[in-house]
């Protein structure tokens, strides 16, 4: 008989993991089940074409990536009690058949978002402590049954995911494992992979979950899983989600208006060039301008004026996307008005000192230049007037406002000017 030569040429089985192991063979059009380890077990139906030399070829290929619902038969893998063996599969890491997934328990699955599971190309067959009959053996497929996109964490400025992986059985709906599975995951673009050894010991549910984050990716970016079936590891790929993000170092204004700053407003997580309308809003005070088209690779700069006194939240919103949070303080302009006070009062006196005919009083030269040059830099820093024929930076900071003073203080008000002209 061909298969008693087959199951005499095949009787000593040498230990798992890697290697020939086939079963499971169709010889002339009859299933056969087949002793053999350390072989790649190619699905579908199978036909023993030379004898001498046993090759495996794939007539009908399973397509639906989840082998363990083959119902494959295993009985005549003779495993010793605690002795396990892998089947490699004839196939890529990929997305599970979700019309398949309907076969599976509900429980065994319960929770678990059948649009997102991917099998590995494994089966794993192991015979449970205690017994060599073939009675405790046992048969499961590892899935990940989450491969979601990296979002963005604004608090710990971090692209952050999850993976899940889960050793299914659909014969036991749990159990421990004699033999448990090793995993590694490695990668060149991620910071942090937490853990990045698993050692999987039961089946089913619960899930071991591995956490990753990284802080500079874009589009997409690749995971290497290792098993012990596959050393090189299986590439996976991780999308990254692009998110808006707002910045500024500043963390208080002088408000009343008297202060702009620069904000800047950008994507990240992509290099895309196309871009999106976003919105710019401020609970206190205005945004120049207030809606902006964004470009996902090139950052934009909106300007924020205070208004009154009290917290600003700032954000950036989009269709499907809202940004951080801005918090910016206005605080009473203490500073502004003290600075062009002073400014106010160093051009006064210096237009008393140079002037030929000296008024009588220099008190009253003093207030008055005082007043026109605290008048100068409120219009030029708040109203972007310029009442001066000279033209100032637009830069505010205290010497700023203090240098704007002065000089409208030491020449007056020459004629109405908008720095815009």
């Amino acid at each position: 008989m061909v298969l008693s030569s087959l199951l005499s040429q095949y009787s000593s089985v040498s230990h798992v993991f890697r290697g020939a192991l086939f079963s499971f063979l169709v010889l002339a059009g009859t299933a056969v089940s087949l002793v053999a380890q350390n072989s790649t077990i190619p699905t579908g139906n199978l036909n023993v074409i030379n004898q001498d030399r046993i090759q495996l070829d794939v007539l009908q290929r399973d397509t639906t990536n989840l082998e363990i619902m083959n119902n494959l038969n295993f009985r005549d893998l003779q495993l010793q009690p605690r002795e396990k063996t892998v089947l490699n599969l004839d196939r890529d890491f990929s997305r599970v058949n979700t019309g398949l997934l309907n076969q599976v328990n509900p429980q065994i699955l319960a929770g678990i978002n059948s649009q997102e599971i991917y099998s590995f190309p494994e089966l794993h067959v192991e015979n449970r402590e205690g017994s060599n009959n073939g009675n405790n053996q046992i048969v499961y497929q590892p899935i990940i049954t989450s491969l979601k996109p990296l979002v963005y964490d604004h608090v710990a400025d971090v692209f952050t995911s999850t993976l899940n992986f889960l050793l299914l059985s659909q014969g036991q709906s749990s159990g421990d494992l004699s033999n448990p599975m090793p995993i590694e995951l490695h990668s060149d673009y991620i910071d942090n992979i937490q853990p990045n050894q698993l050692q999987i010991g039961h089946l089913n549910l619960p899930s071991t979950s591995v956490n990753i984050s990284a802080r500079d990716v874009r589009d997409s970016v690749q995971i290497r899983i290792v098993t012990e079936a596959n050393s090189d590891g299986y590439e996976a790929y991780l999308n990254v989600e692009p998110t808006l993000n707002i910045f500024t170092e500043r963390k208080q204004l002088q408000g009343l208006g008297i202060q702009k700053i620069p904000v800047q407003v950008n994507w990240k997580g992509s290099s895309s060039n196309e871009s999106k309308r976003v919105n710019i809003s401020s609970s206190l005070g205005s945004v120049t301008p207030s809606s902006i088209e964004l470009s996902y690779n090139q950052p934009a700069i909106v300007y924020l004026r205070s208004e009154g006194l009290g917290t600003a939240e700032l954000t950036a919103t989009t269709a499907g996307a809202q940004s951080n949070t801005l918090e910016i303080n206005y605080i009473f302009p203490w500073l502004f008005l003290l600075f062009s006070v002073a400014g106010g009062f160093l051009g006064g006196t210096a237009k008393y000192f140079t002037l030929d005919e000296k008024p009588k009083s220099f008190l009253t030269t003093t207030i008055g230049s005082l007043s026109i040059g605290l008048l100068g830099a409120l219009a030029y820093f708040v109203l972007g007037i310029n009442l001066l024929s000279i033209e100032f930076s637009s830069t505010f900071n205290e010497f700023a406002v203090f240098g704007v003073s002065a000089l409208i203080a030491f020449f007056g008000i020459r004629r109405l000017k908008n720095p815009a002209e």
